[in-house]
Order: C-alpha cells, then structure tokens, then sequence
C-alpha cells in the first residue's frame, strides 16, 4: 500500500486536459497521468482523489494582463486573479469549470520563480500543442503569450514575433530556458538551435519513485512551479 501522507495531486489545467501527477514534498514523482477536463471532474467527484490534497494551476490561454485587480464573473464562468511579485501587475483568467478554480496561473508562476533574476530571461515551456513564451528584461516582465503550436514552423514563427516586438537589447543569442515537453535532438530543439544558439534545459530538483527514469524532469517543470507555490 502506497503511504498517501504528505503527498499532492498537482494538476495543471490547459484548455482541453488535466495534466496530473502524485507528487511528495520532495518533489519525487510516483506517476503521471493526462485526463479530459470532464474525465478529471468526474473522478473529482468520485472520491478517486481524497487520499490527496488537490493543488491546481491554471494553463490556459483565456487570459488578461493588468494593472488592477477589477473583475465581475458571471453565470457562465468565473474570473481567477493573481498578482505577480512585489509588481503592479496581475493576470486575470477565464475559468470554466467551477471544480477546478484557483487562484494560480502559470504566468504569474514563471515570473514569481525569476523574481530575483536581474539577467535577461527567455523561457519556452511547451505542452501537447501549446507554446508558452516568457520574457523578463532588465530585471522586469516583458511578456508572455500561449501559442498554439503545430510544428516547428511555427515555434520559429512565434519566437521572431516577439522580438520584432521588444527592445533591440534583447539578442537572439541571449540564453533561452527550456522546458516541458520538448526532447533534446528533437525537431523543436534543432530549429531553435539554428536561429537561437545559447539556451539550456530547466533544472530541477524533481525525480521519480524506483530511480531514475526514462522521462526528463524538465517535462515536469509546471507541477514543480505549482508544488513550489501551493497557496
């Protein structure tokens, strides 16, 4: 029998899934699992889940960026609102599912883990279909943005329109973080090596019950974000 004490479920949230996964306080993995949205309530309200604190991070693409905190929810959906660190900043996002609210969105996330960063970041995080693209300069948030992403076409394409939009400081050889599911040698990671040099995997303190696995733990990077902030 699995000892289920001081372990969460972390589930992040994306527009069309659940990505889950049994997590400890030491951020040792026992397994993962993906569900449709309706799959993960069901079983929410099933009970499959109570031996576990369910923590959630919102991954969605329904979002605003903001100077308040102003929102009205309605009948259809609510409004979760996080602020970023020590910032007037904050990000507001569309949920629709009343099961799975939380206060918690990955962008908000991302600049809370490079709060003390004075470098210039770049972090690529990719999911199934999904690019998300963060870009701190001059120890400040720039921007972020979810693309929807089908090849490498259109990770290059993304990535040059948001430096045709930013301050020429900004180089392509500037270190780029990588991470989620994005495998080295990989179509993706060839084209960002050709037009974008210098970057590196994230590091992380995340391993997996049994050992070593055959999974990177930059694949799990978000579920060490939402880990990391559990409020």
């Amino acid at each position: 029998m699995i000892n289920n004490k001081n372990k969460t479920l972390s589930a992040v949230i994306t527009s069309d899934s659940v990505l889950s996964v049994i997590i400890d306080d030491d951020s040792v993995i026992y397994n993962s699992t993906t569900y449709l949205v309706d799959e993960f309530i069901s079983k929410k309200h099933a009970g499959d889940f109570i031996d576990y604190q369910i923590n959630i991070l919102n991954a969605t693409d329904k979002f605003v960026i903001s100077d308040n905190n102003n929102y009205e929810d309605n009948e259809d959906f609510s409004v979760g609102c996080q602020k970023f660190t020590g910032q007037n900043i904050y990000i507001k996002f569309i949920q629709h599912f009343k099961d799975l609210n939380t206060s918690k969105h990955v962008c908000a996330l991302l600049d809370h883990y490079y709060y003390l960063s004075e470098r210039e970041v770049i972090h690529l995080h990719f999911e199934k279909n999904a690019m998300h693209l963060y870009i701190k300069q001059n120890g400040l948030f720039i921007l972020y943005n979810v693309y929807n992403v089908e090849n490498e076409i259109d990770v290059l394409y993304f990535c040059n329109l948001a430096f045709d939009s930013l301050n020429e400081q900004l180089k392509p050889e500037n270190l780029w973080v990588l991470s989620g599911w994005i495998d080295k040698d990989s179509v993706y990671e060839k084209t960002l090596l050709k037009y974008f040099p210098s970057f590196t995997y994230i590091k992380t303190p995340i391993s997996f019950v049994g050992g070593p696995s055959k999974l990177n733990n930059h694949y799990f990077f978000l579920h060490y974000l939402n880990q990391l902030c559990e409020s």
